[in-house]
């Protein structure tokens, strides 16, 4: 039986894609601009790194931005086992 069928190569497109673009929200950028009216990009080394957020805003929303992180990663596994 072939696996690779054309319905294969959409879906696994279809996987793809999406995980890029779940994985293309930056959270670090959404919690500065939220929970400190800020954008982390503007501090140390203008990166939007965890580092440069635990650096600039601390460790309780350098947690969140973690959690958020591995939820998206979830998200993304999730979406391309589901199709």
């Amino acid at each position: 039986m072939n696996t690779f069928t054309p319905g294969f190569w959409i879906a696994a497109g279809a996987a793809a894609l999406a995980a890029y673009l779940i994985g293309s929200v930056s959270f670090a950028v959404i919690v500065s601009r939220i929970g400190a009216q800020d954008d982390v990009r503007n501090h140390g080394s203008g990166n939007a790194g965890l580092t440069n957020f635990y650096r600039t805003y601390g460790a309780r929303y350098a947690l969140l931005v973690i959690a958020c992180d591995m939820l998206k990663a979830v998200a993304a596994v999730s979406l391309a086992a589901w199709l």
